[in-house]
């Protein structure tokens, strides 16, 4: 049997300031440094140990335990910073410290800690010594402290919070050289007795003055609440091992059930709560640590509305499982068309909440994917025999507890809205941030107690009190029934503890709110649009995240220990959650474009890039201008490609024909009959003035695609005769006749084949499949018109030959009407990095494609006599590496438009999609 011992040879040290073993480089991976004030910076390798999983899943051994007499499993209420003595500090250090060791001492043997149980997250052995590292790399920023283990402080120091720097694969591969449990236990304990030392040495705030968020200090209670934040978040990582992968620790209590059927479960009803104001944000002075983004303050006037008693419990949800609810495509779906739920659905197969066991019997709820399962014991023998969900707690599968809160994600808490609202004839949602205050019975500070030093009294924070009410601050190991403890002034059970709740509010800062220089990410990068919200705590919150302030966030697919309750409410909403939610995507955009046509000089010139300069000329000569950039860059490649065939080209969104006929027009060239003849392919063609361009330069075949068939029949009327007669609009009803002529003669426009297809479906035309691959595809102002982009850009490298381009003209002007969020290839932030439509063309076209050049062409678009309409498309050329043939998967696998997984994707890779799942910002 191995030990620890067995890996030493597989140990790499940093020596003399350089890091020695053996190892193979792969890559950077985000690590802090002493002069990023809190940012991070790349360490300087990755070390891979060919063959050290396969021995890592052989270990059985138990390096890390903790005796029962030694096992702590219930916190400490939270630290107060202004009268807390240093042995005060130091227990609650302690405390904090031996939650974690004893989650971690769960663990079967030793293999357990190199597992992953969530494709989104590192393997255990990261967490373990995480919490260690984020301590002394906090303190050596805030001047208080030294190094420990600089190499361990490097590789523990950053996990995955889906930013494109973040090098998960490497990390994430089973041979990474991870230090054993022995050495992670080893530098724990050090890190341990340098924190024990220095409680010893610092300002005891009861004598000294509080510690606040300007004092040095304030390192030390942020390591203490981050410890605390991973205490969660590894515990939802273990709730996702198989059940045989943990034993559980004899003091471990869960909360009793007292419904052992569904119909004991006791029945939700809403209450009414009377319009108030309520005050959101922490009081800068409040004697407790608290993160950045919990102070400021925003006042809210909350309208009467109506919310559930109780939170949804499992037997409450049970008939949307049973009914066919993961199955039906139009719960999944917002009203506005986003259809982010759906595809998680189906990326998933998720079939029941990810913490309910289906067992052998029940075959229609055994989900997810080959290698993949949903629920990694549905099915097994550990989920017991019978046909009735049983629920997998943190170490056991038990009995259904049909009176605990279900624990699901955003998207299958608005799933279960959707249907519920069917089945009642109301309109149902969850609540928002202001609401769940209104819950709890706050209103505003005005009238609420003061203490000893004029300032809110401390009490009023329930995590500051002797006794934590409800099930919070680790009372029990577990959920507990939604009708145990007594309900809120207002008559709302569990709005403290139990499970987290999903609000409607996007995670978003508050008036007032400042970074903090000794973690300077915490907050910012998920201010997105994309991180939901979530509120109230669970059963495992403590310190902060047990505190009336806190305010957490998690993509809207990540699960936790997080339910949801539901409500209506009595005021018109735009959206859900309008009256009282923030939104950062609603409201903004009319107010920026106002700003930017009232006051033009005060906008810089990368947010409005059109120059001053610009003539109508420049923009009426759009098709023209295209079709000679296809033509450079089809050339270009060919003179690449030894043995190239004359170009061909395909254009996509052709309109009338006059970038088609420009391209023509710049000199494409005509082959020997023993070669194919060049083609093109124009998609959103339109009428085809670009098309019929391309044929005049020289194609022998221009495909031409486009939506509309009235477009498409006028076109061909164009390609037969030359001319069209039209009704120009001057005003109104107004207009004079006019005769649109084609600039080229008849033989060329013979070369064009004009096809009905919308651009997402422009690959599967049986003109177009005739015809492919091409020489020059031109995806022509549709990028931004589609419902799904990724339907035609997945499809590229079957349109493009080796050696041919891609030409993509977009003004790249995404809008929520035309497209969902989700689905939109750029223009949003991704935890806080700009994704532009540009950044995701080359994340998704991948290895098979290389950008070549990008140009500004202006484009006019006429209304009538006096209304046209400006853009400024970037127009992206891009060329189709020879010997790309294998490099389509990796093309076809990166990410989308607006994310759902890791980095906005419609179709989920596996690493984007997260089942799960934890934590995924604070690591």
């Amino acid at each position: 049997m191995e030990g620890p011992s067995a890996l030493s040879d597989h140990v790499v040290k940093e020596v003399g300031g350089k890091i020695e073993g053996n190892y193979t480089r792969a890559g950077d991976v985000r690590v802090e440094g002493e002069d990023s004030i809190g940012r991070s910076y790349a360490m300087s390798s990755i070390m891979l140990v060919p063959g050290l999983g396969a021995k890592r899943r052989l270990l059985r051994t138990r390096t890390h335990d903790v005796p029962t007499d030694k096992q702590v499993v219930h916190s400490l209420p939270n630290v107060n910073t202004r009268l807390a003595t240093r042995d005060q500090v130091l227990a609650y250090f302690r405390n904090t410290w031996d939650l974690d060791a004893t989650l971690f001492s769960a663990l079967r043997d030793d293999s357990v800690f190199y597992s992953t149980p969530d494709t989104l997250r590192r393997p255990l052995i990261f967490y373990f010594g995480h919490t260690a590292a984020v301590y002394i790399n906090k303190l050596v920023l805030a001047g208080l402290g030294e190094r420990v283990n600089p190499l361990y402080e490097k590789m523990f120091e950053t996990g995955v919070d889906e930013l494109s720097w973040d090098n998960m694969e490497e990390m994430n591969s089973p041979d990474f050289a991870w230090p054993t449990v022995e050495e992670t236990v080893a530098f724990r304990e050090r890190v341990k007795a340098k924190l024990e030392a220095l409680v010893g040495s610092m300002p005891e705030p009861a004598t000294e003055g509080q510690v606040g968020p300007d004092s040095p200090w304030w390192a030390m209670f942020m390591g203490f609440d981050h410890e605390r934040i991973h205490l969660e978040t590894s515990s939802v990582l273990i709730r996702q091992l198989p059940v045989d992968a943990v034993r559980r620790p004899e003091r471990w209590l869960y909360a009793p059930s007292h419904a052992p059927s569904p119909d004991r479960a006791p029945a939700n009803t809403l209450v009414t709560v009377p319009a108030a104001t309520v005050v959101l944000g922490k009081p800068n002075d409040f004697p407790s640590f608290g993160w950045d983004n919990e102070y400021g303050e925003r006042r809210v006037l909350v309208p009467e509305f109506r919310a559930a008693k109780f939170l949804t419990t499992n037997a409450e949800f049970l008939p949307f499982v049973l009914g066919g609810g993961y199955r039906t495509r139009r719960w999944w779906v917002a009203e506005d068309g986003d259809d982010e739920g759906w595809r998680w659905v189906q990326y998933r197969n998720a079939t029941h909440p990810s913490f309910w066991v289906a067992t052998a019997e029940m075959p229609e709820f055994i989900g997810g994917r080959p290698g993949r399962p949903y629920q990694k014991d549905d099915g097994r023998p550990s989920a017991g025999t019978g046909a009735q969900f049983r629920y997998r707690a943190m170490f056991d599968i038990i009995d259904m507890p049909w009176d605990w809160p279900v624990e699901v994600n955003y998207l299958e808490a608005k799933a279960f809205c959707r249907w519920k609202s069917a089945q009642d004839g109301l309109n149902y949602r969850i609540i928002t941030e202001a609401e769940h205050h209104r819950l709890r019975g706050e209103g505003p500070r005005d009238g609420e107690p003061q203490g000893a030093h004029g300032d809110l009294d401390p009490d009023l924070d329930p995590v500051m009190r002797a006794e934590v009410p409800g099930n919070s601050n680790m009372r029990f190991g577990s959920s507990s029934p939604v009708d145990m403890f007594p309900p809120s002034p207002t008559g709302f059970h569990d709005v403290h503890g139990n499970v987290w709740e999903w609000v409607e509010d996007h995670f978003a800062p508050l008036p007032g709110f400042r970074i903090h220089p000794l973690y300077d990410d915490f907050s910012t990068p998920c201010f997105d649009g994309w991180h939901t919200e979530i509120v109230g705590g669970s059963w495992v919150s403590t310190g902060d995240q047990a505190s009336r302030f806190a305010r957490y966030h998690f993509r809207r697919h990540f699960f936790q220990h997080l339910g949801f309750r539901y409500a209506v409410t009595s005021a018109e909403e735009e959206w859900p959650g309008a009256s009282t939610a923030a939104n950062l995507w609603e409201g903004q955009t009319e107010t920026a474009v106002e700003a930017a046509n009232h006051f033009p000089d005060s906008i810089s010139p990368e947010a409005s890039p059109i120059p001053a300069s610009l003539s109508v000329a420049d923009a009426t000569a759009y098709p023209q201008r295209l079709a000679a950039l296809v033509w450079d860059a089809a050339r270009t490649s060919a003179a690449q490609t030894s043995a190239a065939p004359a170009p061909s080209a395909l254009h996509v969104g052709s309109g009338l024909g006059g970038a088609s006929f420009a391209l023509a027009a710049a000199g494409f060239l005509r082959v020997t009959s023993a070669a194919p003849a060049p083609s093109a392919l124009h998609v959103g063609s339109g009428l085809g003035g670009a098309s019929f361009a391309l044929a005049a330069a020289g194609f022998l075949r221009v495909v031409a695609t486009d939506a509309r068939e009235a477009v498409v029949r006028n076109a061909r009327v164009l390609q037969h005769h030359g001319e069209l007669g039209v009704v120009c609009h001057t005003e109104g009803l107004l207009g004079r006749e006019e005769l649109a002529r084609v600039p080229v003669p008849p033989k060329l426009r013979a070369r064009l084949m004009f096809v009905h297809a919308a651009a997402e479906a422009a690959a599967d035309a049986p003109d177009v499949r005739a015809a492919a691959p091409f020489d020059a595809v031109v995806v022509d102002g549709v990028l931004d018109r589609m419902r799904q982009p990724l339907a035609l850009v997945d499809r590229l490298p079957e349109l493009v030959r080796p050696g041919g381009v891609l030409v993509v003209a977009s003004a790249n002007d995404w809008s929520p009407t035309t497209t969902p969020r989700n689905a939109w290839l750029g223009g949003f932030k991704m935890n806080g990095e700009a994704m532009t439509t540009l950044d995701m063309l080359q994340v998704k076209l991948g290895r098979g494609f290389r950008l070549c050049a990008t140009h500004d062409v202006p484009r006019i678009w006429r209304q009538n006599a006096r209304v046209a309409t400006l853009e400024l498309r970037q127009v992206s050329v891009w060329r189709r590496e020879a010997g790309a043939e294998g490099a389509e998967a990796e093309a076809g696998g990166g990410a989308g438009g607006a994310p759902l997984g890791s980095r906005a994707t419609t179709s989920l890779s596996e690493e984007d999609e997260g089942a799960s799942d934890g934590d995924e910002h604070k690591e």
